[in-house]
């Protein structure tokens, strides 16, 4: 009899339970799911900031507001309804999925193949051969197995993928100095299209919370100052994205001019100006700076933070 009513009472709850999955709107499981793979596959182009934010944040619509902002920045032209940098995104999943899957139900972009492509864009020249298998420089048999070649020349990289187990997957056998240092550097990247190469392109900047202001240091070396008779001229627009406690609170926006006499501007290394910024409640501050150079239309971002 107990294990009657046991049995009972098990199958009751399983059916609530399920009868409870069933009455969920399809279209809330769907939006669920469209949040859960956004993240997913873009966290390989966020910087840490943007994971951290992103990873707390609780509520659905604090998720799709984040989703909708982290394109918008990224987009090279607002004023039309297309953005490229997605549409370029998108088009490097896609290649992935169509070329680089290595298990019956892996996914492409998961590969290291893949993780690659979404990171660094597609490569200037891809090349297919065979190598043979070694180990710290010996060989180690006579047999040969897959290879693939990929050359990046705006990033001075060459990237070497070998099927060194015969089992279908295609690994680095030795990472190029430098790739870390790219790939991180790319996460800062405002346009993904492969005409835009942010280690050359981009002037970069520091930004540091003190006191109330946001401390920006820009290099003058990769400035594009315009020329207006003795003087040098430079101007910039600064959009900040202050979050508090991993949520986005406030934008401001900020123009600073700046003038040189051209003897004046041969002795100067850093550009330097303040943000101010009172923090008002306590808890953990991140600010998203975006500051474009007027001149040549060249942007790039930094973080900074603050708690109290």
């Amino acid at each position: 009899m107990k294990k009657s009513v046991g049995i009972t009472m098990l199958w009751l709850f399983c059916a609530s339970v399920l009868f409870f999955a069933l009455q969920q709107p399809v279209h809330a499981k769907k939006k669920k799911k469209v949040i859960d793979s956004f993240y997913r596959v873009t966290r390989f182009i966020m910087t840490k900031e943007e994971i951290d934010i992103y990873k707390h944040l609780e509520g659905q619509g604090d998720k799709q507001q984040f989703i909708a902002e982290f394109w918008k920045k990224r987009d090279p032209d607002p004023s039309t309804d297309d953005n490229a940098s997605r549409e370029e995104y998108n088009k490097r999943i896609a290649f992935a999925n169509k070329w680089f899957r290595e298990t019956p139900k892996g996914a492409g972009w998961d590969t290291e193949r893949g993780r690659i492509l979404l990171q660094l864009g597609f490569p200037d020249q891809r090349t297919f051969g065979q190598a043979p298998v070694t180990s710290q420089g010996r060989l180690l048999t006579s047999k040969r197995v897959p290879m693939e070649r990929w050359m990046y020349r705006r990033y001075q990289l060459q990237l070497v993928f070998t099927d060194t187990r015969d089992s279908g997957r295609l690994t680095m056998s030795k990472i190029p100095g430098n790739l870390l240092t790219t790939m991180d550097l790319n996460r800062f990247a405002l346009d993904l299209r492969e005409s835009y190469n942010v280690t050359k392109r981009s002037f970069k900047f520091d930004v540091k919370y003190n006191s109330g202001n946001l401390n920006v240091k820009i290099p003058v070396k990769k400035l594009s100052f315009e020329e207006k008779g003795d003087q040098m001229n430079v101007n910039f627009k600064a959009k900040v994205y202050v979050y508090h406690n991993n949520k986005k609170v406030e934008e401001v926006d900020v123009a600073k001019n700046f003038s040189w006499g051209k003897a004046d501007l041969l002795k100067l290394k850093n550009v330097k100006f303040d943000i101010p910024y009172a923090l008002k409640d306590k808890g953990k501050y991140y600010f998203d700076v975006v500051i474009e150079e007027m001149g040549s239309s060249s942007k790039f971002r930094d973080f900074a933070k603050a708690k109290i």
